[in-house]
């Protein structure tokens, strides 16, 4: 077991009245809770994350990681996630002392798209990412002026809404450093063999934990080689089979798809290089096309896949024929690339029980290429969910003495469908980066934005209450707490 997400931070920022965002000064304190190891990465990878989309021009930060009694620190769905809700809640209380619309402020300072692209100040470009497509389409979707509108007539019945917004961009696996020669966390493996029966089998290191590698890594071999998807099978978990692999760091629809695709190519490259002498034809002339081999515009020469390889493990060619149907591939991650986007909450908050209810949310995202779209809206989908939790219901708590207080499902509260509403889902046009491999990880990003997004939400419909807020979970009691404490100030 583990924990994560206790972070503290200190924060200053340089803004001009006009809202642009100067610099930001921040000192972190994490709680790396025992045995310090993935406690102390961190920390770098928030300092690198948190310029984010945005023109930031200066960058001080300062990190501790403090050992506890606590469970290790864990690296939960988005790791890095506290970067943007530290970001994204700094850019809403400046747009609220200098008298700015969230989105305005948001739009200032967003940083253009140009060739080459835009370079954080942490160093990394900002290659492809539509960080300002999202913002705006995420307004277009709930039409902020109609919203302002009935938020001002409810706010005369004692109902008091509230509009949150947040945008994001998450590694994933990221973009390729000028001065790099491999792509992020080094090369992807895979193995891949044609079977008699015309079964492509894919042997991967990456281990599946709810993303459906099953499903994608087949669906990008079975359309690049030109059999049925059923034709597909990947083997994952078994070491005495599957190549070495890292799961993590957003990089399987990357890495993974990407040498799914270029491993499906050579073996198709193989399979037909052997097909030329059956069919006495150039390769060049040969297609795969449904689990057929055949003479391009000549489907009366059609020979299934399966077929072919009976023949090549017949033993009837000499031996300069390649009649081994497999190939050990791997792959650089290619141009690599960021997922992002931008979330938009409705919510509406009860001043008398401290209950928020989420009405509406809203998510314009870009993950690239669509390798399945059921899946992406899952994994984002999932993430929001995770992310509402972990503001109105999740947490680990500890007494003074480090006792753990959340032992139970009675005292840890997790969301049910009662509490999520639908999640209205748009996908942005992506910006092609590399000739073959434009999908890029989406698992954790709705995780990441959907904290402040919400709590966005809420601090704008206690607005007539004076509360502003500095933290992430707010239960029903600490909503009740922060109006108190404002009308007492």
């Amino acid at each position: 077991s583990g924990q994560a997400r206790e972070e503290g931070f200190d924060v200053r920022a340089a803004v001009s009245n006009d809202g642009d965002l100067l610099g930001l000064d921040a000192t972190m304190v994490l709680d790396n809770g025992a045995y310090p190891v993935m406690g102390t990465m961190v920390p770098s990878i928030i300092e690198g994350m948190l310029p984010g989309p945005y023109k930031l021009a200066a960058l001080g930060f300062e990190s501790t990681a403090v050992a506890t009694n606590k469970a290790s620190y864990i690296a939960y769905r988005g790791p890095w996630a506290s970067e943007t809700f530290v970001r994204e809640r700094v850019l809403d209380l400046l747009a609220k002392d200098l008298g700015l619309d969230p989105l305005e402020i948001r739009l200032r300072n967003i940083a253009p798209r140009t060739d080459p692209p835009f370079m954080m100040v942490t160093g990394r470009p900002l290659a492809g990412v539509t960080a300002r497509e999202s913002l705006e389409r995420v307004a277009q979707m709930v039409d902020i002026p109609a919203f302002r509108r009935r938020q001002a007539d409810e706010r005369l019945r004692g109902r008091y809404l509230g509009i949150g917004l947040a945008t994001f961009i998450e590694a994933a696996p990221g973009p390729r450093s000028p001065e790099a020669g491999s792509g992020p966390m080094g090369l992807e493996f895979m193995r891949l063999t044609l079977a008699e029966d015309g079964i492509v089998t894919l042997f991967t290191g990456q281990m599946p934990h709810g993303q459906s590698h099953q499903t994608t890594l087949a669906q990008i071999a079975a359309d690049e080689f030109g059999v049925p998807f059923e034709q597909v099978r990947v083997v994952v978990g078994d070491t005495a089979v599957v190549p070495f692999g890292f799961t993590g760091g957003s990089r399987s629809a990357t890495m993974t798809g990407g040498v799914a695709l270029h491993g499906a190519r050579q073996l198709k490259g193989k399979v037909l290089d052997f097909a030329s002498l059956l069919f006495e034809a150039s390769a060049q002339d040969l297609e795969i096309t449904d689990g057929e081999v055949l003479v391009r515009g000549d489907p009366d020469s059609a020979v299934s896949v399966a077929e072919v390889a009976r023949q090549a493990a017949s033993g009837q060619f000499d031996a300069d024929a390649d009649t081994k149907f497999e190939v050990e591939a791997s792959f650089d991650g290619g141009e690599g690339g960021w997922s992002g986007g931008s979330h938009c909450a409705i919510v509406e908050v009860d001043v008398e029980t401290g209950i928020v209810k989420v009405e509406r949310y809203v998510a314009a995202e870009d993950c690239g290429a669509l390798i399945n779209p059921a899946v992406v809206e899952g994994q984002i989908r999932g993430g929001i969910a995770q992310g509402i939790g972990a503001v109105l219901l999740e947490r680990s708590a500890y007494d003074a003495d480090g006792n753990f207080q959340s032992a139970t499902f009675m005292d840890y509260l997790l969301p049910t469908a009662c509490d999520i509403p639908r999640i209205e889902i748009e996908h942005l046009e992506t910006v092609p980066l590399d000739a073959d491999v434009n999908f890029r990880g989406v698992g954790e990003g709705g995780m990441i934005v959907a904290p402040p997004t919400v709590v966005n939400a809420i601090e704008d419909a206690l607005a007539p209450f004076g509360v502003r807020i500095y933290e992430q979970h707010l239960p029903p009691a600490r909503i009740l707490e922060l109006i108190a404490d404002a009308d007492a100030s």
